[in-house]
């Protein structure tokens, strides 16, 4: 009963699936990077802005401006996870090579990754519970 066209339409959500988690390492191993080489400093919060998705959720975005090492004015947008006021101080890591591209602290690459792995993860779950019903090894139910 099983055929290589439902192995074919497994294949876009496994794809996702890896995507996913292919994001989810590389964003880590970045923020590890960060934590090694970035300097703390503390930034000014300019501006949030709350911005809709194309799948309906809203992300909250936030500029901030911060003096680097050689007391070069710079300006990040970073996500931030809590309410901030505009104009409070926040701690901002930086890498010197690329100062614009600033996160806010604190960090904590592991439950980042954790939580976009465990969403790939379920998209590769789905696909093995779908492949499962196409090869009959998990029965489908009759419509009445």
């Amino acid at each position: 009963m099983f055929n290589i066209g439902m192995l074919l339409s497994c294949l876009p959500v496994i794809a996702v699936g890896i995507l996913i988690i292919g994001y989810g390492m590389r964003r880590f191993a970045a923020l590890k990077r960060l934590e090694v080489v970035g300097v703390t400093v503390l930034g000014n919060v300019l501006e949030m802005q709350t911005a809709r998705n194309a799948d309906g959720t809203s992300a909250t975005v936030t500029a901030v401006r911060f003096r680097t090492q050689t007391g070069a004015l710079k300006q990040a947008v970073v996500r931030t996870f809590a309410s901030v006021r505009i104009g409070t101080q926040i701690p901002v890591i930086y890498d010197p090579a690329a100062p614009e591209l600033a996160e806010v602290l604190p960090l904590r690459p592991g439950v980042f990754c954790a939580s976009i792995v465990g969403l790939g993860v379920s998209f590769l779950g789905t696909a093995v519970f779908m492949l499962g019903l196409f090869a009959g090894f998990i029965p489908m139910i009759p419509h009445a």
